[in-house]
């Protein structure tokens, strides 16, 4: 593979969010700097496709503040405005109006590209009574039914109790129509792969399809046991801002029918919590000093709870004021740990980046993904750089060390493990060479050239295959 045409990253675009996301194919990093200086955190991915799908569900106009400018975004809302949508994009304000949609066809060469796309199947069932759904994309986290990276037979199985019917075609393709839908008492604790506790990767998107239908249906309906992520909160913050009752009960969340005609609503979205986590673990692996700035610190706070309890117990204490929160690295205040995402828990997605401020301890910890078992394809890229790993079925041993420059380009395959990557040739002395930056720029906005802000000695390239 040859890299050329390296151009710095030193300036982000004027408007950040106000424009197409472009990725280079690669990074040039060259290690061994502290990161230091201020970077603002944008809003949480996984709440701005929820809103998006819902807002289609329902028909209404929303404004949604502190989206990230994510390819992600762009590529949802290709496929809105193909649907007959209008969306107008103002740095990280999202003005969607869905009252002018229309049945259409979900383009797979825009579905398959982003994981986010999955809610657009509840959504047009909800708002169309029918849907051909060509399947979604994002990180390959394991083999599922019907040939997708990450299963769906729940969120079939959760519309079926709403009076949803479904066919699969063996390219994956899934055809959905709903005659006549009524209320429904799905539990989501029948797709836990813990009998009694939320565990597993169904709970999530299960909880998400049911309260999206839901929210459409003239009758009202209990999701029971639900899994309420912060996304899943936003979720239905939006849902009682456009005018839907929602209602916690004992045992779950009521949704109350659908409003006459749903309200416009304005939302802002939650600042993402893996995002803050990656700079927080920029500081710890780096030994710099890194200030996560967002207009709602109590908010993110909240959310990380779970992740700062790991952060303190891995050496690295997290302080808070007004404006956010300032991690500080010191190597020899690191210490081993071992951690395990559950769904209640340290979440899955910020697992692997414990990994890099990990291999800066000394001694041994462990990582452990109950959510996503075998969610370690990471593994490989770090070892490249020199870190000793012990890979097993449901863990990662990961045994504190120096790390070295690779010679050879380093080639993550999803969003964490590229996340991942560069964190660790952060904190390699050397060059190193990191190919498939598509996926950085799926989750993290701008993402070069806030490293660069940071003090990062970052590069922009073209990778050409040899």
């Amino acid at each position: 593979m040859t890299i050329f045409q390296s151009a710095p990253t030193g300036s982000a675009p004027a408007g950040p969010g106000s424009r197409p996301v472009l990725a280079p194919d690669a990074l040039v990093i060259d290690g061994g700097v502290p990161l230091t200086g201020d970077v603002t955190v944008d809003g949480h991915k996984h709440s701005m496709v929820l809103v998006f799908a819902a807002a289609l569900a329902l028909g209404t106009r929303v404004t949604i503040d502190n989206v990230p400018a994510v390819s992600e975004r762009d590529i949802l809302l290709e496929q809105l405005r193909l649907l007959g949508c209008s969306a107008r994009v103002s740095g990280r304000r999202v003005v969607l109006d869905t009252v002018e949609a229309r049945p259409g066809e979900l383009r797979p060469e825009l579905t398959r590209k982003v994981h986010g796309s999955l809610y657009l199947m509840p959504a047009m069932l909800a708002r169309f009574g029918e849907v051909l759904f060509p399947g979604a994309g994002g990180d390959h986290l394991g083999s599922y039914e019907h040939g997708q990276g990450r299963p769906i037979a729940q969120m079939l199985e959760v519309l079926e109790q709403f009076g949803c019917r479904f066919r699969t075609s063996d390219d994956g393709t899934v055809h959905g129509w709903c005659a006549e839908r009524h209320g429904a008492r799905p539990d989501i604790m029948g797709w836990s792969s813990v009998p009694g506790v939320l565990r597993g990767p169904r709970v999530s998107s299960a909880t998400k399809a049911a309260l999206i239908f839901a929210a459409t249906v003239p009758e009202t309906s209990v999701v029971r046991h639900p899994l309420l992520l912060w996304a899943t909160r936003d979720l239905l913050d939006f849902l009682v801002a456009a005018g839907v009752r929602v209602t916690h009960t004992a045992d779950g969340v009521a949704v109350c029918g659908r409003p006459a005609r749903a309200v416009p609503a304005s939302v802002s979205l939650l600042p993402d919590p893996c995002e803050a986590a990656t700079w927080m673990a920029c500081a710890a692996s780096t030994g710099g000093r890194v200030r996560v700035l967002t207009e709602h610190p109590q908010r993110l706070r909240a959310a990380m709870r779970h992740e700062l309890a790991v952060f303190d117990r891995l050496g690295l204490p997290v302080r808070w004021d007004a404006d956010g929160a300032v991690a500080e690295g010191d190597r020899a205040e690191l210490r081993p740990a071992t951690v395990v995402a559950v769904n209640d828990g340290p979440c899955t997605d910020a697992l692997p980046l414990f990994t890099p401020v990990m291999l800066r301890a000394a001694g041994t910890s462990v990582v452990r993904d109950a959510v996503w078992s075998g969610r370690y394809h990471y593994a490989e890229q770090l070892r490249r750089l020199g870190a000793r790993l012990e890979q097993g079925p449901d863990q990662l041993v990961v045994h504190g060390g120096p790390l070295r420059a690779a010679d050879a380009p380093l080639t993550p395959g999803d969003t964490r493990a590229a996340a991942v990557t560069v964190l660790a040739a952060l904190a390699t002395h050397g060059r190193s060479v990191i190919t498939g930056t598509e996926h950085l720029h799926r989750g993290y906005a701008h993402m070069p050239e806030k490293l660069t802000r940071l003090g990062a000695r970052v590069m922009s390239a073209v990778a050409e295959a040899a």
